[in-house]
């Protein structure tokens, strides 16, 4: 525990110095009240240090998570995007109508096959009737 602080003392020096009265009863409650203040939370140059410390593993985790960003950037980039799907839908369209061409091709030549075999063994055997 501090001394104790003698304010009648303190208020004599300072009428003597040419403070009034009053004035001079404000100063000494206000260095009353100063002395007898608790300064146990404020910070001291320990709790700096430590919040120095930590302010420089957040800068750290914030250069790791934008670097993780950027990686994740790099990556979606990497995907299709709208039109790069439309150029595909639109080929594949094409791919289709030339394989429907295709087939309708195949059928008719099936079927142009089909009915010049037909012929062919209707003309090997003439009569079909006895």
């Amino acid at each position: 525990m501090p001394a104790p602080l003698d304010t009648l003392q303190i208020v004599e020096r300072l009428r003597e110095a040419g403070f009034a009265d009053p004035q001079a009863e404000a100063l000494t409650t206000v260095l009353r009240d100063l002395r007898e203040a608790d300064f146990s939370s404020l910070a001291t140059k320990a709790d700096i240090g430590l919040l120095k410390t930590d302010i420089g593993l957040l800068k750290t985790d914030i250069e790791r998570v934008k670097t993780d960003i950027e990686r994740l950037e790099a990556r979606l980039s990497s995907f299709a995007t709208k039109t790069d799907l439309d150029a595909v839908r639109s080929g594949l369209e094409v791919k289709i109508a030339e394989m429907k061409v295709e087939t309708i091709r195949w059928v008719f030549g099936i079927a142009f096959a089909q009915a010049a075999l037909i012929l062919a063994v209707l003309r090997l055997f003439p009569n079909p009737h006895p």
